[in-house]
């Protein structure tokens, strides 16, 4: 297990740490829609922030989460929207509502088939380009 800290974004270079981490993940997500920026320009930044208060374990499965959903949609993209029905851990959540365990139904009540809006698998958000792309 590695042990991270959290990200801090009070300072100019703690932001760029962060943007700089959220432009790492952008280079490897495999959405359909997926376009320069999704992550780390406009108001996104400091919305994940926000949501994941610079934990970097929070702010994977926020992705990750997020990325499923919007496969699973056939959105093939990320938003603050989007991402509004993503929840993590005890956020966003009543206090009265017990957790729910991993792979169970999603604040819409769709549960996770794995299948886009046309019923095709896909294979994952996150990919490699292959060993051709490595080679090359």
């Amino acid at each position: 297990m590695v042990e991270l800290g959290t990200f801090g974004y009070s300072t100019d270079q703690e932001m760029q740490d962060f943007l700089d981490h959220l432009q790492g993940i952008e280079d490897h997500l495999r959405l359909q829609k997926a376009f320069p920026g999704m992550l780390t320009e406009g108001s996104m930044p400091g919305y994940l922030y926000r949501r994941c208060k610079g934990v970097v374990g929070i702010l994977a499965r926020l992705i990750a989460d997020g990325c499923q959903e919007a496969m699973d949609s056939g959105r093939e993209l990320l938003d603050e929207n989007l991402l509004d029905g993503i929840v993590i851990g005890r956020e966003n959540r009543d206090e009265e509502e017990p957790p729910q365990p991993r792979g169970t139904a999603k604040a819409s009540g769709r549960a996770q088939s794995g299948k886009g809006p046309a019923g095709k698998r896909r294979n994952t958000a996150f990919d490699d380009r292959g060993p051709e792309a490595a080679a090359g």
